[in-house]
């Protein structure tokens, strides 16, 4: 029933209001949120009656009860808990679509989609500074990586570009690649804590905590990390575990202890209170890549890509 109503979309219902109307939708994604309509009311503005009112409606759109209420308290149904991204994309597609006609009448057309590894935001930086001043009504839609990502989140996502790890796109057949730049594991510490003499000895770090990354934020970070330790005959005394390099980072710029981390983290931040060491392993290097999709392009992908060869070629 929900879905037959769902793919009614368009038609009029009895009382005259089309299935997805988006007020009713935003709504009903507020509640789910905090289900409280009182709340969802403060949030829009309206009376409380208005927003139990709309959602009856769409209730009755679909065929379906989206919620149980208990006075006050309410619970998604399993209905409601299925529809909830249903309606979050319905909702995000027709804002896009205005932003588009909007940028459209205004002569601003075409739109960009880019993923950017949280160790590639200079890179980043460099093409789209250029591109920006070249093509100013296009559109850059960037995701700053900052959760776990693996190849098949590149491959099969829906990114025009990707600014990552070569390892990640190479050898899948889909992507064309340009090498941007190279980076190196460095040990950080904080300010107060001196260089070793010597970078293979770590014993001066036995009673330092240390700061890790979680190995589901980068696996290849943390196996490069043990492997560094194992080679110096070093057992960590873990202190915290981040899932993001730059609270890796603020935590030793705080003084909470060392991290192993790209170089191209603490380049980027800027930090005056800490110190690196770069470790130089020849193993422990990673080659980093601008890549975009074999397939055909839209224009403003391939300007987007010109730019890059101009930047990195």
């Amino acid at each position: 029933m929900l879905l037959q109503a769902i793919s009614s979309n368009g038609r009029e219902s009895e009382r005259g209001a089309s299935v997805m109307d988006s007020t009713k939708l935003k709504y009903f994604i507020s509640a789910a949120q905090n289900l409280n309509f009182s709340e969802v009311a403060r949030n829009y503005y309206v009376s409380q009656p208005t927003i139990s009112h709309q959602i009856g409606l769409l209730e009755h759109e679909l065929g379906v009860e989206l919620f149980t209420r208990q006075g006050t308290k309410l619970q998604l149904t399993g209905e409601g808990e299925f529809f909830y991204p249903i309606a979050r994309k319905i909702v995000d597609e027709m804002q896009d679509a205005t932003l588009d006609i909007t940028r459209y009448k205004q002569g601003k057309m075409g739109k960009v989609s880019v993923f950017v590894a949280e160790t590639c935001r200079v890179a980043h930086q460099r093409v789209i500074a250029e591109f920006s001043r070249q093509n100013p009504g296009i559109l850059v839609d960037t995701i700053i990586a900052s959760t776990p990502t693996h190849a098949e989140t590149i491959i099969s996502g829906d990114y025009d570009i990707c600014f990552t790890l070569e390892q990640l796109v190479k050898g899948s057949g889909k992507f064309e690649c340009l090498a941007t730049h190279q980076d190196r594991l460095c040990l950080v510490l904080p300010d107060s804590i001196p260089l070793p003499e010597d970078p293979n000895d770590f014993t001066f770090l036995n009673n330092i905590p240390f700061i890790d990354l979680h190995p589901s934020s980068s696996s290849f970070l943390h196996h490069d990390s043990q492997l560094i330790f194992q080679k110096r005959g070093h057992v960590p005394f873990l202190g915290n575990r981040y899932n993001r390099m730059d609270e890796v980072l603020l935590s030793v710029v705080a003084g909470l202890g060392y991290a192993i981390l790209p170089e191209s983290i603490i380049n980027y931040n800027h930090f005056r209170n800490i110190k690196y060491l770069q470790l130089d392993d020849g193993g422990y290097s990673v080659d980093y890549v601008a890549a975009w999709r074999k397939e055909k392009r839209s224009g403003a992908v391939e300007a987007f890509v010109s730019i890059i060869k101009n930047v990195y070629a």
